[in-house]
């Protein structure tokens, strides 16, 4: 979760830094080497782990069935876009908000936007914690409530103009930001790990 966390802050600096060097297409060509080199990473070094049926065919086809009739998984997955499309909002949006509506400087950007990231890599590590003190429902309800509530403040805040309250502002897109980071690994665990099911399974015993 680590490495995803931090590749979306790291991006624009990076690609702010190649764009000193290259054209923008350049950017794309890239991204196509470094995808193709990944795939060939995977292609080579990952063995298929999916099972063998009697006539030497894998299960695939009947696995996405399960997945296309799985409610849970639906749910988990939508959850999981909603909070990637707040995180890239956040990435897309939040030089305009921070230098145009609050007339930040360069300097004063790069630690609102540093401290923001901070609650990414810092919740990351603390949200798998969470399970030793509560059920992954309950963490999930939590993670989830706390973000909704800062997302709503936050677009409150804008609304009404709270120009002279950038602490403000920025505390409330730490908080935005970490709850993702908070509610992703679980949401992994749910869907990769079936984490949700061992725990009712062990209830029910």
């Amino acid at each position: 979760m680590q490495v995803q966390s931090v590749c979306p802050i790291l991006a624009p600096v990076i690609g702010a830094y190649l764009l000193l060097h290259v054209q923008w297409q350049g950017i794309f060509w890239i991204l196509a080497v470094c995808g193709g080199l990944g795939a060939l990473a995977v292609w080579l070094m990952v063995p298929e782990t999916g099972k063998q049926n009697e006539t030497g065919n894998n299960d695939f086809g009947n696995a996405v069935k399960r997945l296309i009739g799985c409610r849970r998984y639906w749910l988990m997955t939508l959850s999981f876009a909603s909070l990637m499309g707040a995180l890239f909002s956040y990435i897309g949006s939040s030089s305009f908000i921070y230098v145009t509506l609050f007339q930040a400087s360069a300097t004063e950007f790069s630690l609102y936007f540093g401290l923001n990231s901070l609650g990414v890599i810092a919740f990351g590590l603390v949200s798998v914690r969470m399970l030793r003190v509560m059920p992954l429902k309950r963490a999930l309800a939590v993670s989830f409530a706390v973000h909704s509530t800062a997302c709503f403040l936050l677009v409150a805040a804008l609304s009404i103009g709270l120009k002279s309250k950038i602490a403000s502002i920025v505390w409330l897109f730490f908080v935005v930001l970490a709850m993702i980071s908070a509610c992703v690994p679980l949401i992994w665990l749910v869907i990769f790990i079936g984490l949700w099911d061992i725990e009712e399974a062990n209830n029910r015993h």
